[in-house]
């Protein structure tokens, strides 16, 4: 499988690529900090899409690739 890396602005931008991530019917996952490092806990960190790459490349394609 494919796995792409990209970021994000902030949590209201991974917010809304989860939004539309539902509306597609794609299978997608938020993930909120355990707040063992100097992140805190419960802090929104990442979103995980799944799904074919055309159809997530329409959602995520115009964000930065780290």
């Amino acid at each position: 499988e494919t796995k792409i890396v990209t970021k994000g602005d902030n949590v209201a931008q991974l917010m809304t690529l989860a939004e539309k991530a539902s509306s597609l019917g794609l299978p997608h996952y938020i993930v909120h900090d355990a707040g063992k490092t100097q992140i805190a806990a419960g802090s929104t960190t990442v979103l995980a899409i799944m799904g074919k790459l055309d159809v997530v490349d329409s959602i995520t394609g115009s964000l930065s690739l780290l």
